[in-house]
């Protein structure tokens, strides 16, 4: 990876978690979108039209969401049961931090 170009990975998952907080989407990520490199937000349109019904699609949002939300859950419920710090690692384009 160049110092200067987002990573490919971190754009895919990027991708994945600014479809899914489209409103009334299963997630709540309000800065995805402004992540993505402008060739890839055009991406954001074709992930929700009928291709979204290929597997890999599928699986791809599946994951992505479904770690999301499960990490989320676990943060927050550590945090209200008074953990007062919390280490990303790696946490790439990931908004965490800042929606938490």
């Amino acid at each position: 990876m160049f110092r200067t170009r987002k990573s490919t990975t971190a754009q895919i998952i990027t991708l994945a978690r600014a479809v899914l907080s489209r409103p009334g989407g299963p997630l709540d990520d309000p800065y995805a979108h402004s992540f993505l490199r402008p060739g890839w937000r055009l991406l954001t349109p074709v992930l929700l039209s009928p291709v979204k019904n290929f597997s890999w699609c599928r699986e791809l949002l599946a994951n992505v969401g479904g770690r999301t939300l499960f990490l989320d859950e676990l943060i927050t419920d550590a945090i209200e049961a008074g953990v007062d710090q919390v280490v990303i690692l790696g946490a790439g384009y990931d908004s965490r931090a800042l929606r938490l």
